[in-house]
């Protein structure tokens, strides 16, 4: 396999070398090519010297199966309509006709496959490369991007079936592919994470988050695994070998993650009271303002809607409006924040370790002291709205204009882990139990924004609108809501 690189090419060499054997991967240096016309012909012509060879070339955001062992020279076509096409116009493909042995480039919605012609779906097998590098040479236009055919004539191609292609090139074909495939974690925007080969690795488009992300695992060391840095954006560390607090029913299981966020409060002291307060009005209230100034029209919609599950629901700000601030960050206790100790950021290893991956990078401008609140409802908010079953649409919301009715799915286990918790917190001084369910609400309305997905972004507001309309009401009336009052039956 050859890999082409530009500017980035140290950045790229690390991560091949970390990641493939030598024999898997060569990677070859190119100069940067951003001039018109540039293409994956242009990138297969830098390639000339190295494939010699019979060869195999495809572009990276083209999926699908084919016979690499294809003899003599060929290329993959489909004559099923791209599934996306309903989506978008706004792309093109190119059409091979085997009758006149030529490529035609059209709009997507004329790509209408005939008896004699199929759509070019981006694999070439060559086996007279000498023919396609003559050709190819020849073929070069400084008006034109050179297709990845380039070096073809109107000799015969042979062609395979790639009926199961799928086109990751623009943004509407790729949100169709990767609704095909499920979800391992929840994705986030301007990161993404994968495995390979036992390592995770993680690209964040923000190079300081990833900067800080790693120092962060370094504070909380042996709980979140040693990194490796790659590059400005991207790092790795060894994947644990286990299962997700989010797979377990067991009460050991449990009781080490809320005994390990207990003991975080004991760890290093805040500078100083104010720089603490400071950072939990920054992330309590100035980072949730922000969230909401990113409602999407249909939730502001949705906000004016005053009944759910048949109770009265103010709008959110009215709802903000009625909570006590003051007293709220009052209540606020320092401690080693993780940031994100919800149950798929929590792993009990084989061996029977406690890890937690995938830190917060801070928690306002602090790399260490955050608020025991915010952990523990982050954990408490992953028990009761369970990522899997959101990623599985495992909710309904109905909506009228008068009235709206939502239901969600809850995993009993992990209801029962909320009960530990709240049992703990009873018994734990200086602890609240209102002041973790009003901090779990708070969190489920803060990442209602924070979605690729809009129907999850949907039912997060919803619900969290509903449960602090129940708790406005009962801090009003002065009387304490039970444990797993937010079931909704």
């Amino acid at each position: 396999m050859y890999i082409l690189s530009n500017e980035s090419y140290s950045d790229l060499n690390k991560y091949v070398e970390g990641s493939y054997s030598v024999d898997q991967v060569i990677l070859v240096k190119a100069k940067s090519t951003s001039a018109r016309g540039s293409g994956p012909g242009t990138s297969l012509l830098l390639l000339h010297e190295q494939l010699m060879q019979p060869f195999v070339a495809l572009g990276c955001d083209t999926l699908g199966n084919f016979d690499p062992s294809h003899p003599g020279d060929w290329i993959t076509t489909t004559k099923n309509t791209p599934p996306w096409v309903s989506l978008s116009n706004d792309c093109e493909y190119e059409v091979y006709d085997s009758a006149s042995r030529v490529f035609r480039r059209t709009p997507i919605s004329d790509c209408l496959p005939t008896p004699h012609s199929a759509i070019f779906t981006g694999v070439i097998g060559v086996d007279d490369f000498s023919s396609f590098w003559r050709t190819a040479h020849s073929n070069i236009t400084i008006h034109q991007e050179p297709p990845i055919h380039i070096g073809f004539n109107s000799t015969y191609i042979a062609t395979q079936n790639m009926d199961d292609w799928l086109d990751t090139g623009n943004p509407l074909s790729y949100q169709y592919s990767r609704s095909l495939f499920s979800e391992n974690v929840t994705p986030k925007p301007n990161q993404e994470l994968f495995i390979y080969n036992d390592t995770v690795y993680k690209f964040f488009k923000d190079k300081q988050i990833s900067q800080f992300v790693q120092k962060r695992h370094k504070i909380l060391y042996p709980y979140a695994p040693v990194t490796t840095p790659i590059s400005d954006h991207l790092f790795s560390y060894p994947y644990v070998k286990g299962d997700l607090l989010s797979a377990r029913s067991d009460p050991h299981s449990i009781a080490m993650v809320v005994d390990h966020i207990f003991s975080t409060i004991h760890g290093p002291s805040p500078a100083s009271h104010e720089d603490f307060i400071r950072d939990c009005q920054n992330i309590w209230i100035s980072k949730l303002y922000d969230r909401l100034f990113k409602l999407s029209p249909y939730q502001l919609y949705l906000d004016n809607i005053s009944t759910i599950n048949h109770i009265t629901v103010p709008p959110v700000q009215q709802l903000l409006d009625s909570i006590n601030w003051s007293e709220f960050l009052f209540k606020s206790i320092p401690c080693l924040f993780h940031g994100d100790p919800s149950p798929e950021n929590v792993i009990i290893s084989n061996t029977g370790s406690l890890y937690l991956i995938d830190p917060r990078p801070s928690f306002g401008e602090s790399l260490h002291i955050g608020d025991v609140y915010y952990d523990l409802a982050k954990l408490d908010h992953g028990l009761l709205v369970n990522p899997a079953l959101m990623r599985n649409n495992r909710f309904t919301y109905n909506v009228t204009s008068k009235s709206i009715l939502i239901t969600l799915e809850y995993i009993n286990a992990q209801l029962a882990y909320r009960e530990y918790i709240y049992n703990k917190l009873s018994h734990t001084p200086l602890l609240h139990r209102s002041r973790l369910q009003l901090s779990t609400i708070l969190i489920l309305l803060s990442i209602s924004t924070a979605h690729t997905s809009v129907r999850i972004n949907n039912i997060l507001f919803l619900y969290a609108k509903y449960l602090l309309a129940l708790f406005v009401c009962a801090t009003k009336s002065g009387t304490d809501l039970p444990i797993n009052y937010e079931v909704i039956c």
